[in-house]
C-alpha cells in the first residue's frame, strides 16, 4: 500500500512582518514535528512595496519610533523578542523578499537561515535589509550561504519575476479566509485580509493547508493546537506520527539563535547548555556559547597546562605593565541598548584595506553583548579623559548614564562626545587567541576632533605623553 500524499502547506509571509516573526516558533514546531508528512512552501507576499508611495512624507528614521511602538505591543502580547531601537523603518520589504527567494537555489537549509537572518536584522538589531547593501550586511557570515552568488541573483530577471508572481498569489485570497479569521480561538491577530487599494492580500502569516479536495485556511497568529487540529482533520491520526523535537543544542545550531518562545515551546523551557542570554525590550534571545580557545602549533609539552615551561604569571604581568598603551573606549549598539568598554589593546593593522583591532577577554560580560554587533566605534581618548576611561572599565554600572555624554552615530553606534577622534568600523573578523578574542574592524569612517596629548595606561595607572624637546 502506497503512502498517502503529503499535506500541502502554503505559508504566506514576509521577512518584515512582525506577526510572522512572532508566529515563527509555532510554525517551526510544525515543520520539525510533521515536516516529513508535509509539502511546505513559502510565498513571499511583499507586505510593503514602497512606503513613499502609500505614506506621503514618509521618513525612514523619523517615523521609525511609531512603527517600533506597534511592534513592541505585538512583542508584549506574544513574548517575541524585539529591539529597543529601530534605526530606520524599511521603505520596502521587496529587497529582503527577493533575498529570501534567491536563497532557495542554495538549498532549503540556506534559505531557512537567510530568512531567519533577515528577520533578526529587523526585529533584533533594528536594521531592516531594505537595499542590496543592507541585505549584504544582514547576511554576512551566514553558514552555508554563498553571499556573492545570492547578491548576484538578487536583481536577476528570474528572481524579480518570481517575486511578482508570489506577490500576486498573496493577493488571490482564498474565499474561506474572512470566515476563518472570525472563527477559532481568540487571538490578538486573527489575520483578516488586508486591503491593498486594488483588492486584498492575505494577512501575514496565513497557512493554507490542502489534502485532496479539502482545504483549511488558518490566518493570523494561531495556537499550535489549532494547527495540529487542522492537520488531524485532513489526515486523522497524523499527530501520532509526529517526530520528537531536537535537543536544545541542535535547535540552537540550526538557527544560530533561540528566542524565549522557542526555548519554551521547542526545548521544554531548557536553554542550551552554556548559551548566552541576551535580553531585549520584550523577551530574551539565546546565542551560542563562546567557544573554548583552541591551542594549535606548539608541541603538546609546550601547550597551556604544561607549566614547567611557562613563565610565572606575576612576572609576565609585571613585565607587561612597563609597556605604555594608548587608551580607547570601544562602543556598539547591540539591539538591547548601547554597550562599551575601555581597551588598552587597540592597534592599527593595515592601511589597505583600512583595518584596526583590539583584544577582549573571553570572560567579559560586555563581550557577550558586543560579539553580535555588526558595527562598532573606537573612541580615542585624550589625557584629560581618564575619568571616562575609568568609568568604562568599571563593572556593575550604567556606563552611558550621566555624566557620560554621547550621541548615536551611523548604525546607531554610540559616539562619545569630546573624544579626540572617532573611528567607525564594521566587524571584519573575530577569532579566539589564547584566553582573549581578537576583534578586527574595517574602518569606514574617521574624524579627528582634538589634537591634545593622548591618554596612556602604564604601570596600572592612567597618564599622559610628554614629548622631548
Amino acid at each position: 500500500m502506497s503512502a498517502p500524499a503529503p499535506i500541502t502547506v502554503t505559508e504566506y509571509t514576509d521577512p518584515g512582518c512582525v506577526w510572522s516573526w512572532a508566529s515563527e516558533p509555532r510554525l517551526r514546531l510544525l515543520r520539525l514535528r510533521y515536516g516529513h508528512l508535509l509539502a511546505w512552501r513559502q510565498v513571499q507576499g511583499m507586505q510593503i512595496a514602497d512606503l513613499h508611495a502609500t505614506r506621503p512624507g514618509f521618513d525612514p528614521e523619523a517615523d521609525a519610533p511609531e512603527f517600533l511602538r506597534k511592534w513592541t505591543a505585538v512583542a508584549e502580547q506574544t513574548g517575541a523578542p524585539i529591539t529597543r531601537r529601530l534605526r530606520w523603518m524599511h521603505r520596502s520589504t521587496a529587497p529582503a523578499g527577493r533575498a529570501a527567494i534567491a536563497a532557495r537555489s542554495q538549498g532549503p537549509e540556506a534559505a531557512a537561515r537567510v530568512l531567519r537572518r533577515l528577520r533578526e536584522a529587523v526585529f533584533l538589531r533594528g536594521e531592516p535589509a531594505d537595499s542590496p547593501a543592507r541585505v549584504r550586511a544582514a547576511l554576512a557570515g551566514t553558514p552555508g550561504l554563498d553571499l556573492d552568488r545570492l547578491l548576484a541573483d538578487l536583481d536577476s530577471a528570474p528572481v524579480r519575476a518570481l517575486q511578482r508572481d508570489e506577490a500576486a498569489e498573496a493577493r488571490r485570497v482564498h474565499p474561506a479566509t474572512p470566515q476563518a479569521a472570525d472563527t477559532g480561538r481568540p487571538t490578538p491577530h486573527p489575520g483578516h485580509p488586508v486591503a491593498t487599494g486594488t483588492g486584498h492580500r492575505y494577512g501575514f502569516p496565513t497557512l493554507v493547508l490542502a489534502s485532496g479536495p479539502h482545504t483549511i485556511v488558518l490566518p493570523g497568529h494561531r495556537t499550535t493546537e489549532e494547527y495540529e487540529h487542522a492537520l488531524d482533520r485532513l489526515r486523522p491520526g497524523i499527530t501520532a506520527l509526529a517526530r520528537p523535537l531536537p535537543d536544545p543544542d541542535d535547535l540552537l545550531a540550526e538557527t544560530g539563535t533561540l528566542t524565549q518562545p522557542e526555548v519554551e515551546l521547542l526545548a521544554g523551557g531548557r536553554p542550551p547548555a552554556g548559551a548566552i542570554r541576551v535580553p531585549t525590550a520584550a523577551g530574551d534571545v539565546w546565542h551560542p556559547p563562546v567557544p573554548a580557545p583552541v591551542s594549535t602549533g606548539p608541541p603538546e609539552h609546550l601547550r597551556p597546562g604544561a607549566t614547567e615551561h611557562d613563565i610565572d604569571p606575576d612576572d609576565f604581568r609585571r613585565a607587561l605593565a612597563g609597556h605604555p598603551a594608548g587608551v580607547v573606549v570601544v562602543t556598539a549598539e547591540t539591539g538591547d541598548g548601547p554597550a562599551g568598554l575601555t581597551a588598552t589593546s587597540f592597534t592599527s593593522v593595515s592601511l589597505s584595506p583600512p583595518l584596526v583591532a583590539f583584544y577582549i577577554a573571553d570572560t567579559s560580560s560586555t563581550w557577550a553583548r558586543l560579539r553580535h554587533a555588526g558595527h562598532f566605534a573606537v573612541n580615542l581618548l585624550a589625557e584629560d579623559q581618564h575619568a571616562l576611561a575609568a568609568r568604562f572599565a568599571r563593572s556593575g554600572t550604567d556606563r552611558f548614564a550621566a555624566p557620560t555624554a554621547w550621541r548615536a552615530g551611523p548604525h546607531g553606534t554610540p559616539l562619545l562626545e569630546d573624544a579626540a577622534a572617532h573611528l567607525l568600523c564594521r566587524v571584519h573578523e573575530t577569532r579566539v587567541v589564547g584566553d582573549h578574542w581578537l576583534v578586527v574592524g574595517r574602518v569606514h569612517g574617521a574624524s579627528v576632533h582634538r589634537t591634545d596629548t593622548p591618554l596612556l595606561y602604564h604601570q596600572g595607572a592612567f597618564g599622559g605623553f610628554h614629548p622631548h624637546g
